[in-house]
């Protein structure tokens, strides 16, 4: 199942804000996301490695996005410019499953 279907049937979402969402930029969605979540801890969300973190969390993103759109390994690893060696290391640094569809798909 799609994120979308997913966060619209945990009721998470829906498609008029999904539209709002297409309006912004990916920097401008961060650049949200990190405003609300300083005004939710009192404009104290320092001392965390967010800079560094930063890339993990897009990197897990980009993976996951790869493999649910490819459904395939190598169509992920080809969506991403990469080979499957490293796609694999990836998926086991962000512990993201392979499931288990058939022999070719992940």
């Amino acid at each position: 199942m799609s994120l979308i279907k997913q966060l619209r049937v945990e009721k998470r979402t829906t498609e008029e804000f999904e539209v709002m969402l297409k309006g912004l930029t990916l920097e401008e969605i961060l650049l949200l996301r990190l405003e609300l979540e300083n005004e939710s801890f009192s404009n104290k969300l320092g001392g965390y490695k967010i800079l560094f973190a930063i890339q993990d969390v897009i990197k897990c993103g980009l993976v996951k996005f790869a493999l649910d759109l490819r459904r395939t390994k190598n169509g992920a690893a080809r969506f991403l410019g990469t080979d499957i060696d490293t796609l694999e290391r990836n998926m086991f640094k962000y512990k993201i499953p392979v499931k288990n569809r058939n022999k070719e798909k992940i």
